[in-house]
């Protein structure tokens, strides 16, 4: 993903960046990661628009990775219609904010904690915002895609 980020700007429909396949959490898989990072990488790859390849055999998958493959409002980020790569917005240390540009002016935002070892708090400073061009005063309506 820090390849495809910066490629943001040749990414169009029909013409991806493809970050790699998916690992998904099964100790069955030959190369798989922890849950949370498994729905990390999948968050990330709906930012990057990149395309959804699973890197295993479906028998493999746990209910913890249906679950997460099947999640509908990430997959809408991920096929928004507006067509647009996402791209880092801000980033501290291993810490950053991502962000992707959707149909009728709205954005999908991943605050992306990287530390293999440490909880982290990821905020979007007024850098970050300035990068979203909400006009000053806007309402912004957040929801967290993964809580249902």
């Amino acid at each position: 993903f820090e390849v495809a980020g910066p490629l943001a700007s040749n990414a169009v429909p029909g013409g991806l960046n493809d970050p790699d396949m998916l690992l998904g959490s099964s100790l069955a898989c030959p190369r798989w990661l922890s849950p949370d990072r498994s729905r990390t990488q999948f968050s990330l790859w709906a930012i990057l628009m990149a395309p959804m390849l699973l890197g295993t055999r479906i028998s493999d998958l746990t209910p913890f990775d249906l679950e997460t493959y099947s999640n509908s409002g990430v997959l809408a980020v991920s096929q928004d219609r507006l067509g647009k790569q996402g791209f880092c917005l801000s980033r501290a240390d291993s810490r950053s904010v991502w962000g992707r540009p959707l149909a009728g002016g709205d954005w999908a935002l991943l605050f992306l904690n990287d530390d293999w070892f440490f909880a982290a708090d990821v905020v979007c400073d007024a850098a970050c915002w300035d990068a979203l061009a909400f006009p000053s005063g806007s309402l912004v309506f957040v929801r967290d895609l993964w809580q249902t």
